[in-house]
């Protein structure tokens, strides 16, 4: 009798420390998720306001209030865009090959690029912005592993 009480705690305690080893992979994996697409946000915000802050003369969009889903900017003989392409950002400049921006465990659910001008009369100048909407999704297929973002910035031309 003793020994049945024994093997049903022992059983007991199998099942919880089971229960706990699951939970904490899962929750390891939605963290590593999370990371991954808050990584590549900050990715995409780095790249394009680096070439933004660059100088050039931004393209498309062409008009204030004008929205695309490309960025187009030109410095120089170089012009560098920015598009989606089978559900990633892509950077091309020049007469370089394409590069991805976003890695390939997330997925665009939108890009939206805005300009934005701002008429200083005291200055008698005009400064451009591009606001940025980013939404990114984890590419997992996992229901433990969903996740989406959408995030937006405004970056300043020089």
């Amino acid at each position: 009798m003793e020994l049945i009480i024994y093997i049903t705690l022992l059983s007991l305690f199998s099942v919880m420390l089971a229960n706990a080893y699951v939970s904490l992979t899962r929750g390891r994996g939605q963290a590593e998720t999370r990371s991954n697409v808050n990584a590549n946000i900050r990715f995409v915000f780095d790249v394009v306001t680096q070439d933004v802050k660059n100088g050039g003369t931004i393209q498309i969009p062409a008009s204030a209030g004008a929205t695309s889903s490309t960025l187009q900017m030109t410095q120089g003989a170089t012009t560098t865009t920015y598009d989606v392409n089978l559900g990633r950002i892509r950077r091309t400049a020049g007469l370089l090959p394409p590069e991805w921006v976003t890695a390939d465990t997330v997925s665009i659910n939108s890009l939206v690029f805005t300009r934005i001008e701002n008429y200083q009369p005291s200055l008698a100048a005009t400064t451009t912005s591009i606001k940025v909407e980013l939404g990114l999704r984890a590419t997992s297929t996992s229901a433990e592993s969903a996740y989406a973002r959408t995030v937006q910035t405004t970056i300043t031309a020089r």
